[in-house]
């Protein structure tokens, strides 16, 4: 049991150029990544949201987004998030904002400014939720 748990709650960086593999314990274990990763544009941090329990849980909660600073190892919170079933979206070309979506299409999007942590959110006209949306992850 106890190794299955040391690979449930963690995160594993393939480099396949050298074939190496790191692994990193995640923070508050129990806990899981929710709904994929994002790269910084340069490659040193890696974006995710991250939550209580298993991936299979009903989360009440979110320990809000996190990143891994891969150079250094270490995870950093930032910021927190309400909404357990917030998605990341895309993040800008500069690294300095990331969008975050509802799970549920919702007519309010959230952009994080990564360096503060700061959260913007955007009311979006009902009639065109769906094709902004897709724009701005595309």
């Amino acid at each position: 049991m106890e190794a299955e748990n040391s690979v449930r709650y963690r995160l594993r960086i393939f480099d396949l150029e050298d074939i190496t593999i790191e692994s990193h314990e995640l923070p508050n274990p129990p806990s899981h990544i929710w709904d994929g990763l994002l790269w910084s544009p340069n490659n040193q941090r890696l974006y995710f949201v991250l939550n209580p329990g298993l991936p299979y849980d009903e989360p009440s909660k979110s320990y809000g987004l996190w990143n891994l600073d891969i150079e250094t190892g270490i995870f950093s919170q930032v910021t927190s998030i309400q909404d357990p079933y917030m998605r990341l979206g895309s993040i800008s070309s500069d690294g300095q904002w990331i969008l975050l979506q509802p799970e549920a299409l919702q007519s309010v999007i959230t952009y994080v400014h990564l360096p503060t942590g700061e959260q913007v959110a955007i009311s979006l006209p009902p009639g065109v939720v769906n094709q902004i949306v897709w724009m701005i992850v595309r």
